[in-house]
Order: C-alpha cells, then structure tokens, then sequence
C-alpha cells in the first residue's frame, strides 16, 4: 500500500494554549527555550547587622544559573545560612506552595518552610529586594557580575563608583522607613517586613561612628580600636612629632607616595585649613594612590572633614592630576 503524503501546510499544530507561557520569556520560535536566572553577590555591599560577612564572604560569587525558583531558594538558604541568628531570616517569610524548600535550625529543631512557585526573573530580584530590605543588607544580590574594587586595599562600602554594580533602576531601594513598609500581596512568601530584631550599631572591621549615625566603612587596611570622631578630630590639633619631621615626597609622582608624603602634601598645601587635619590621613594610613581617588563627599562622610577644607583639598588633588610627571 501506497503510504499517505501529508504536506507540511496539512500537518496540524499541537494545541499549546493550556500551556501557562509567560511572554517576555518565551522566544517567538516553535520550540520554547527553559527560563534561567544567575544572581551574583556582592561581597563589598553593607550585611547589615543579621547577617555575619566571614560567612558572607564563604557563599559563591554567584548563584545560577539555573531555574528562577532554584536560584531564589539558594539565595534564601544562604541569607539563612549566613545569619548571625537564623531565627531572624527564616521570621521574615511566610509558608508558600508548590516551591522550592528552605531550612533553618532554631530553638533546637529544624523548621522547614517552602518558597512559592517562581516563573519569572522579575519575580526573583522583587523578593531578594525585599528579603534585603529588612535585613538592612541593601544591594547584596545583583543580576549583573560585580565588578571588584579599585584596589585591594582600598574600597569605601556603601558608597556608590563606577565599579559597583547594582540591581537595575527598577530595582533599587528607596529610602524608607521599615515600618511605614507594606508588603506586596501578591508575594505571598512575606510576613511583615521589619526585623523582629532592633537595628544595632554595625561593628565591622576598620569601621569607624561618625556623629550624625554616619559610618565610615572599609576605609582602613588594619582594624583600629573603637572611637569617635571627637577623639581623632583633637589629637589632629595636637601634631605629633612624626608630623612635624616630615619631609617632601622624594617622587613627583602621588602614585606612588607613602602615608608620611601624603601627610607632608596636606599639610604643606594649606597649612591653617588641612594642617589639623593631618592625623586624620595618618590614621586612615591614605597614601598617594588612596589620595588621587578621594572626592569631596568621601572626604567630608568618611574623613570628616568639613565642606571648606574639603573643596580645599580636592582642588589640591585636582590640581596632582593634572600635573605632567
């Protein structure tokens, strides 16, 4: 017997349209492609006071890619992981359906919760932000790589570069308050979102309090011993005999000055405004290359310098850059 030709005009369509698609993610092709999702962390961003940054800094550079709902559940189970107390992460979310499962090990049992069914990207970055958002650990995940710092020794955390990469615009954090914080309904996964934890001081290293609550992070390459800014700011007025045998940087180039030419350069740029200030970059051991990358704001948050002998100082740098060596 003669088999039956079928054109391919005549070939019927499967019918796919009780079949949930979700159309960003879905190519226009005939064969749908599997939705995949990688979140990358960043080591640099502020942990807050919930989460511990030595295990912070032992989670992979990277969750996925993989499935959104395997991707969310590694980045939930790692915040857990991560905490200090993980009561306190595990408190914020609510039971869901059909998702992936977290654990969290409290009051000496092991308590079990599932996530709700993820089918999208946006969905992924929407809770983590807010998962972080009442973990005070802002712009921890990304879907982006995270650039490293400038340099090894020097980084200023919490403070925006061109080196930092952060969640999209449509996903920063505004600045609000955690209470006045009302919760999606559609992410069923979320409890209310304030810690059941008061915020505490943040006591990380080479971390100094400001007045005001502002907190100078990552600024130092050695812990230093706790103290407020008042304390630094009269020992500045009171130059030690190392400041006042410094001598002139041997190279022209700030590059590659140490802490004591730095010091010296302060000092002998405006002697009434920088001068007291000198013990300040000692302190902080800033030296040439530390220098060329300050501004103005990092100067007046993390120095504490006034907006005068800021703009003072600046002009100053401004004017090593532009020198020809």
């Amino acid at each position: 017997m003669t088999p039956l030709a079928i054109s391919p005009s005549s070939t019927p369509e499967p019918d796919m349209s009780s079949i949930p698609q979700d159309a960003a993610t879905v190519p226009h092709s005939a064969t749908p492609q599997v939705l995949t999702v990688c979140i990358y962390i960043n080591k640099q961003a502020n942990t807050g006071p919930n989460l511990d940054r030595k295990k912070v800094h032992q989670l992979p550079d990277h969750f996925g890619p993989d499935r959104p709902s395997v991707v969310l559940q590694q980045a939930v189970q790692g915040c857990i992981d991560s905490a200090f107390q993980q009561k306190a992460v595990f408190s914020l979310l609510t039971q869901g359906y059909g998702g992936e499962k977290i654990s969290a090990t409290f009051d000496g049992k092991q308590h079990l919760l599932s996530l709700p069914v993820v089918n999208s990207v946006g969905y992924v970055l929407r809770f983590l932000k807010k998962l972080c958002r009442s973990l005070h650990c802002e712009n921890l995940f990304s879907d982006q790589p995270i650039a490293p710092p400038h340099s090894a020794s020097y980084h200023f955390e919490g403070h925006a570069h061109s080196t930092e990469t952060s969640m999209p615009e449509d996903y920063l954090v505004d600045p609000i308050d955690s209470k006045r914080y009302s919760v999606d309904p559609s992410d069923s996964a979320f409890n209310t979102m304030s810690s059941p934890y008061p915020p505490k001081p943040y006591g990380y290293r080479a971390c100094q309090q400001f007045p005001g609550g502002a907190t100078a992070m990552g600024l130092c390459r050695q812990p230093s011993s706790p103290s407020t800014f008042q304390e630094g700011n009269r020992s500045a007025y009171s130059p030690s005999p190392e400041s006042q045998e410094s001598k002139p940087p041997p190279s022209k180039d700030p590059s590659t000055w140490s802490v004591e030419d730095v010091v010296w350069f302060v000092k002998d740029a405006d002697p009434h405004a920088l001068g007291p200030h000198v013990e300040v970059f000692r302190k902080h051991e800033i030296d040439g290359y530390a220098l060329l990358l300050l501004k103005s704001d990092m100067i007046m948050k993390y120095l504490g310098l006034k907006l005068g002998p800021a703009l003072k100082l600046c002009y100053h740098i401004d004017k090593l850059k532009q020198a020809k060596f």
